[in-house]
């Protein structure tokens, strides 16, 4: 029930939460995140902006409990994980504090004589995956995070750009809004939207479509269903997600998982996810149709696909001639010769 809080934020003066200040709501948002109360504990927290790295660090832990060959390299404050595999090593998980101690690291890292190490991703499951390339002062949600510096030292240690994805901010692209409205589904095809937490009752679905959508990536390795909806559930505490849905004779063939941006910028699209044998044209345009329906309907006329691949150019067509802003992100990789 108390809190060592130096700063003295919303306390009564012995570190006792106020239930009407600021830190108590903060740590009701945590509570959501199913942190609660203990007598014991491994970890302390003296300010209430040292809540939400903690977490971070805690998920990462609980996250590496299952990995079966990992390396942590280290120097001072800036640490790096390498997760083994048999013929590569996928590196991520960057704790980043300053460029000489994380060029200290990659060399580190090459000298230890990997075959291939590829990264950030760590193999198993989405997280720390990506790194921002441009446009760091643009605050997406979720979004990939790093700095210059980090980007400026994989260049120079010999790592190179290995694959690339987007985001992209635009308006409606009416042109193939138009021809979406046109475009009729057969009559055993139908659309449904639902939102909140009834998008749970679809996480089965999602999480089987999007496998297979992913399968033949690159060092793609599927999560297991309860690492996604623990992502998604998590997602829901933050967003108010908007689900919509082609079906086929009542069973999903097709969704686009989307939401409001948290900052109400604009409308963000962030995963389409079409079964394999259900991969046409005229399925992408209903979801786009259904997907711009709702989002005029509340209010925007701008619209982030996010996390875009770049080698599938879909997505880059929609916003020809109605591109706002764009943000990069990227894998890199080193090969020992």
């Amino acid at each position: 029930k108390t809190y060592d809080l130096s700063d003295n934020l919303g306390t009564t003066g012995e570190g006792t939460l106020l239930e009407d200040s600021e830190g108590y709501r903060l740590l009701q948002e945590v509570a959501k995140y199913g942190y609660m109360n203990c007598s014991n504990y491994d970890y302390h927290i003296n300010t209430l902006d040292e809540i939400v790295p903690l977490m971070e660090k805690i998920s990462t832990k609980e996250r590496m409990i299952d990995l079966d060959d990992y390396e942590i390299f280290s120097c001072g404050d800036t640490n790096v994980t390498v997760i083994n595999f048999e013929n590569y090593s996928m590196f991520g998980f960057i704790e980043f504090n300053n460029k000489n101690e994380f060029n200290t690291v990659l060399k580190s890292m090459i000298n230890s004589k990997k075959k291939k190490l590829i990264g950030p991703i760590d193999g198993k499951t989405w997280y720390s995956y990506r790194l921002c390339l441009d446009n760091f002062d643009w605050k997406l949600y979720p979004d990939c995070l790093s700095n210059k510096e980090i980007i400026d030292s994989l260049y120079e240690n010999g790592f190179k750009l290995y694959h690339t994805y987007s985001s992209t901010l635009s308006h409606i692209n009416e042109k193939i809004w138009k021809l979406a409205k046109r475009t009729k589904l057969l009559p055993d095809y139908s659309t449904m939207i639902v939102r909140g937490n009834k998008v749970l009752d679809y996480l089965k679905d999602i999480y089987e479509i999007g496998t297979n959508v992913f399968i033949n990536a690159d060092y793609y390795r599927p999560i297991s269903f309860e690492d996604f909806k623990d992502i998604y559930i998590k997602g829901l505490n933050l967003i108010n997600p908007v689900l919509v849905l082609i079906m086929k004779n009542n069973n999903l063939v097709a969704f686009n998982y989307a939401y409001e941006d948290p900052e109400k910028r604009f409308y963000i699209c962030k995963t389409i996810g079409i079964k394999e044998e259900e991969r046409n044209k005229i399925v992408l345009l209903k979801l786009l149709d259904a997907s711009y329906d709702f989002m005029v309907s509340q209010g925007y006329d701008l619209v982030l696909h996010h996390f875009q691949n770049d080698r599938t150019k879909t997505m880059e067509s929609l916003s020809v001639g109605y591109g706002v802003k764009k943000k990069q992100y990227g894998l890199f990789k080193y090969e020992n010769q």
